[in-house]
């Protein structure tokens, strides 16, 4: 149960990022409606994610990450206008 815990809780927070692709956000309610938990829930999980971040060495806050999304996602644009050429 603690290892589909775990992926649950990892899927739940790059989803809240978009880091499936889509460099889509949704809100803590869609994700809620998709793993069938509350907002509540949902919010106790990211917060839950960043700690183990924070104990494995990867000290990131919530804006740092949405800063580093959005370069991969800047750089993404420029390597695909590059490629069309």
């Amino acid at each position: 149960k603690s290892g589909e815990d775990h992926k649950r809780n990892e899927e739940i927070f790059k989803t809240s990022y978009g880091l499936y692709g889509s460099l889509e956000r949704l809100t803590l309610e869609a994700i809620g409606e998709r793993f069938n938990l509350t907002r509540e829930r949902i919010r106790q999980v990211v917060k839950k994610m960043w700690f183990t971040l924070d104990e494995a060495g990867l000290p990131m806050d919530h804006f740092a990450l949405c800063k580093e999304i959005n370069r991969i996602h800047a750089l993404e644009n420029i390597v695909g206008e590059v490629v069309e050429l």
